[in-house]
């Protein structure tokens, strides 16, 4: 159990943390100052994966190992954070006759902001909130200037993976929160953290970004992680596949659902993702340089 964790009013409160901005260097991102500045933000902000991080250590505290082995986490961003600022992560206490039943997750500044909110849960039978691409698509209601090239259907090349401890240790700079990343864990070998893991179900996506540029500026804008056979382990190859299942309209973005896998090399799928990315309307520019510190953190083989 982490010391740090206060249980008060039926909630579990994570340790305050201060996340480091790894993509600062992602020139043309909202990581970047000016380019943040320039589309309203108030500086340049941490991407979401990193934010995740936060919860290592509550999920942990709520649901112990299981969660690392069957467990889910569901979060869509609302606010930005900037490199440095405090944030914390918060779970509703799970109900001790109903540990599979999800509970409410947010993500929160001291002012009591809300930086993003979703649940989570772990244990065996336990499913994500899925969305169908019926209701993910809703808004797709309109032409696409940014997103024409990417219809539900499209397929992301796979993706090997392997993570390392140079990757667990670039995490921990970033939140360091979850030691079973670069040390033995209860399994006997380091394990991926939640960010971690959410990379490398981002893998087949920003990949093909990398190799097929978007020009618009991204934001991240939901990530729902569910782990089905886990722990995910470092220094263990893994096989990821992706795909688009739903594009829409905001007021002021145009954006993407994909669906990800994550496989061992049995072919057996270790964990699943959905994942929302955002494209900012009126942010054209010749390339999307996506190759950012952070996003390194996955060796595509």
């Amino acid at each position: 159990m982490h010391p740090e964790i206060i249980s008060q009013n039926g909630e579990l409160y994570a340790p305050w943390v201060q996340p480091r901005n790894l993509s600062a260097h992602s020139m043309g991102s909202i990581h970047e100052e000016t380019t943040a500045r320039q589309y309203g933000m108030r500086g340049a902000l941490v991407t979401g994966r990193v934010l995740l991080e936060a919860f290592g250590p509550l999920l942990l505290h709520a649901f112990g190992p299981t969660w690392f082995e069957r467990g889910v986490l569901g979060i869509e961003f609302r606010n930005g954070v900037l490199d440095g600022e405090d944030t914390r992560a918060v779970l509703a206490a799970p109900a001790a006759d109903a540990p599979t039943t999800p509970v409410a997750a947010r993500l929160e500044r001291p002012s009591g902001e809300l930086v993003g909110k979703g649940y989570a849960a772990a244990g065996s039978g336990v499913m994500p909130l899925w969305r169908s691409p019926a209701e993910l698509g809703r808004y797709d209601t309109d032409a696409y200037t940014i997103l024409a090239h990417l219809p539900p259907g499209f397929r992301f090349p796979d993706r090997s993976i392997l993570l390392t401890q140079a990757d667990a240790e670039r995490m921990e700079t970033a939140v360091p929160a979850m030691l079973w990343s670069s040390t033995p864990s209860p399994w006997n070998e380091p394990v991926a953290s939640p960010a971690l893991i959410v990379s490398t179900l981002t893998a087949p996506y920003m990949s093909y970004r990398r190799e097929h540029p978007i020009a618009a500026v991204p934001v991240d804008g939901a990530f729902v992680l569910r782990v089905l056979a886990g722990p995910v382990y470092r220094d263990r190859p893994y096989r990821a596949t992706g795909r688009v299942v739903a594009r829409g309209h905001s007021p002021q973005t145009e954006y993407i659902w994909y669906e990800s896998q994550l496989e061992d090399e049995q072919g057996r799928r270790v964990a699943e993702m959905q994942g929302q990315s955002r494209f900012m309307k009126g942010s054209l520019r010749p390339a999307d340089p996506v190759r950012t510190v952070e996003e390194s953190s996955t060796r595509a083989h």
